[in-house]
């Protein structure tokens, strides 16, 4: 015996509602960057800067 949900007609319009708000909703979720990618990239750009920095301090050391 299969169980399927008994929606009436009268409930079609919240079902509607509720499954465009859900779509909305994953589709909001999928164009947002993950945050360890964001934390990778960070670290990669604080990473040259601090490198940076460093070359930097060596050049005004041997003038």
């Amino acid at each position: 015996m299969t169980i399927w949900p008994n929606f009436k007609l009268t409930n079609t319009d919240a079902l509607t509602a509720a499954f465009t708000e859900y779509t909305a909703k994953v589709l909001k979720k999928d164009k947002q960057p993950s945050i360890l990618e964001q934390l990778a990239k960070f670290k990669a750009l604080v990473q040259t800067k601090i490198m940076d920095r460093v070359k930097n301090k060596d050049k005004e050391l041997t003038r």
